[in-house]
C-alpha cells in the first residue's frame, strides 16, 4: 500500500506538475520505505500519537485530546 501511494505522489509530482504534500504524524528518523521525488514535499507533525496508548482509559483520552489540539496547531504554522 505504501509503494502504490508513493507511486501514485511521485506521477502527481513529475508528470501531471502538481504541488503535493506528504505530512506524517510521527515519521522521526525512520526514512520513507520507497523513493520519494524531490518534487514531494514531506513535513513530518513531530505527534507521537502512539505513546497515548501506554496509560489507562482516562489518561489516554486526555492525551489524544492534547495531540490532536497539538496537531492542528502544527497544520496552521505550516500554512
Amino acid at each position: 500500500m505504501e509503494r502504490i501511494f508513493v507511486d501514485k505522489m511521485n506521477y502527481l509530482a513529475d508528470k501531471l506538475h502538481h504541488e503535493v504534500y506528504l505530512i506524517t504524524s510521527s515519521q522521526g528518523n525512520h526514512p520513507i520505505s520507497f523513493p520519494l521525488s524531490p518534487h514531494v514535499r514531506h513535513i513530518d507533525l513531530d505527534i507521537r500519537y502512539h505513546m497515548q496508548y501506554q496509560y489507562r482509559l482516562l489518561k489516554r483520552l486526555w492525551l489524544k485530546f492534547k495531540l490532536n489540539r497539538l496537531c492542528k496547531r502544527h497544520l496552521k504554522k505550516k500554512k
